[in-house]
């Protein structure tokens, strides 16, 4: 997730031995809340993946994966330092690791929590939480199983710590869980500022008073040396009544003194208070590895692709399928018609051989008018001297006339040619061409013939 985008959406895991739970919220800008989904389940259950997934939405409306580490697998420290910019805080924090930390700084992963107290305002103070890095790798392994990638690792107790901060002064005793053995965190609060932080680890029943007594004896001897312990302690154990039935006879007995019960924190409320400060985009303490919260955010851009790809491949297959399922329409629709045309063949075939057989008879009816028009034509211009034998159609429109004359009447048969040329019938002339009079004589007689093409064979 950029590191400029805030989430629009929280998600936190606790996770036991014996339940998990996630709460769901939704975040603004501002930093509020609103819890949307809550779920419990049994550890080796799957976390269902549109509460916890990361899909495409998520490049624009960040979702953030919070998982709580069980505060039994944690070691938290108070430690001061000179007044500095926060990531020069950090280095020099960095620096003391291996005086402060109860591991070898290879074999850890730590985080701070600045805090704002009424003390020296020459020195900043910080919780420095540390853990061991194989407890982070075999818990987050666990989340990783059952579909859960987390973005950050927090510790619940540190907001159930600060949470005191603004109530009074006093020593508070937190149990803590996820441990094997029992334990208890202890917080000296003295002006507002956080004196001590310290883990009481319990052995066996017996012991647990002599324990605790001869640890707060330490402390308090410690505080008064250094000056920031004055006057009374008041007591106060944070637990719900189950926890107080188990350990307040325990601490009255070794104090001394009257403990006063708070409630603590719901996990939910918890829950809220962190997805809000990364909504306001707060510092949190985080314990997350880089490399893994990298190799988790390239599994995210990873999952994008392929599930871009699927969907390409999906869309690429629905368009050969849409396709397939056209060309098919088209092919019945064609076949459909192949049959309609084979249906109307005969039909078709008789419709073509009606027209021929109207256009012949049109034609002979045409050619039977032509014939009477070109008879009459002739007869009406034919010259007194010369006689008609015969009337011939030739090729559709061709006719030829031929007869006889005396022999000196050649003239005439030119005469006839040029009558023929000029014949109308209703405006148009008849003939389309007349061919110039062939003729042969003797001393007998003159033997003539005209060739014509008729105008059009259309009767008008």
């Amino acid at each position: 997730m950029s590191a400029a985008k805030k989430p629009s959406q929280c998600n936190v895991v606790q996770q036991s031995e014996g339940q998990r739970k996630l709460w769901r919220y939704a975040v603004n800008g501002r930093g509020k809340t609103t819890l949307n989904h809550e779920l419990t389940q049994l550890p080796d259950e799957q976390l269902p993946d549109k509460l916890v997934g990361k899909s495409w939405g998520d490049i624009w409306h960040p979702k953030l994966n919070v998982a709580w580490l069980p505060s039994g697998k944690v070691f938290l420290r108070v430690a001061e330092f000179p007044y500095c910019e926060p990531d020069e805080l950090k280095q020099m924090a960095e620096l003391q690791l291996e005086k402060l930390s109860p591991l070898p700084v290879t074999q850890i992963v730590w985080s701070m929590e600045q805090l704002e107290g009424e003390g020296n305002s020459d020195m900043s103070q910080v919780i420095l939480v540390i853990a061991s890095r194989i407890e982070v790798e075999r818990f987050l392994g666990k989340l990783e199983g059952s579909g859960y990638l987390a973005d950050r690792l927090e510790v619940p107790d540190l907001h159930q710590l600060l949470s005191v901060q603004k109530l009074h002064d006093g020593v508070w005793f937190l149990p803590r869980e996820g441990g094997d053995d029992p334990a208890m965190l202890i917080a000296w609060w003295n002006d507002g500022t956080l004196r001590n932080l310290t883990v009481a680890n319990f052995g066996t029943e017996e012991n647990r008073v002599s324990e605790l007594r001869d640890q707060l004896s330490q402390v308090a001897w410690s505080g008064e040396m250094e000056g920031w312990l004055k006057g009374g302690l008041h007591f106060h154990l944070i637990g719900d009544t189950a926890t107080a039935d188990e350990w307040k006879a325990l601490l009255e007995e070794a104090t001394n003194d009257a403990v006063t019960i708070d409630e603590p924190l719901p996990d939910a409320k918890i829950a809220g208070v962190s997805a809000a400060k990364h909504g306001a985009g707060m510092a949190v303490c985080d314990l997350m590895p880089e490399e893994i919260r990298e190799n988790y955010h390239q599994k995210f851009i990873d999952g994008i692709w392929i599930k871009g790809m699927g969907t390409a491949l999906m869309l690429y297959v629905f368009g050969v399928l849409i396709y397939i399922l056209a060309l098919e329409g088209l092919k019945f629709k064609h076949n459909d018609l192949n049959q309609q045309i084979y249906a109307l063949q005969g039909t078709y075939d008789q419709a073509i051989f009606t027209k021929e057989q109207i256009s012949i008879l049109q034609n002979q009816k045409s050619l039977k008018f032509a014939a009477l028009e070109c008879l009459k034509a002739v007869s009406a211009n034919l010259p007194s001297e010369l006689t008609l034998l015969a009337f011939d159609f030739k090729k559709g429109p061709a006719i030829q006339i031929s007869g006889t004359g005396p022999p000196t009447s050649r003239n005439k048969a030119f005469d006839l040619y040029d009558r023929l040329k000029s014949v109308e019938v209703n405006g148009r002339p008849l003939f389309k061409g007349v061919d110039e009079p062939s003729s042969t004589s003797n001393q007998r007689e003159l033997r003539w013939s005209i060739s014509a093409e008729l105008q059009n064979l259309e009767t008008k």
